[in-house]
């Protein structure tokens, strides 16, 4: 099995495959026990950014572009998250290596 994600970047309509430059995708949804109240999905992405494309400054990722998550296996595409870009954070290593966090 693996991981496709899609994004219609920059408040556009075309869809845009980014699978290859996912790092890790967490998605959360639903409670922890019975005495808590359901909480709204979340899913977290990871992006590679070495080369500065998801930058925020160059409006990849805008507030409210959506987001598609799908789990792929046999030649078949599940989708199993499906929402909108809340936050976008630029994180840096020692190394050298840029990654973008998407909520």
């Amino acid at each position: 099995m693996s991981v496709q994600v899609t994004c219609a970047l920059a408040g556009g309509t075309a869809v845009t495959d980014i699978s290859a430059s996912v790092t890790q995708v967490s998605i959360r949804r639903g409670r922890t026990d019975e005495t808590i109240e359901y909480e709204t999905g979340r899913a977290t992405l990871t992006v590679r950014n070495l080369d500065g494309t998801f930058d925020p400054v160059g409006t990849p990722f805008r507030l409210r572009d959506d987001v598609v998550v799908y789990w792929t296996g046999n030649g078949t595409a599940v989708p199993v998250f499906s929402g909108f870009v809340e936050d976008v954070t630029l994180g840096y290593d020692l190394s050298g290596d840029a990654t973008v966090q998407v909520t």
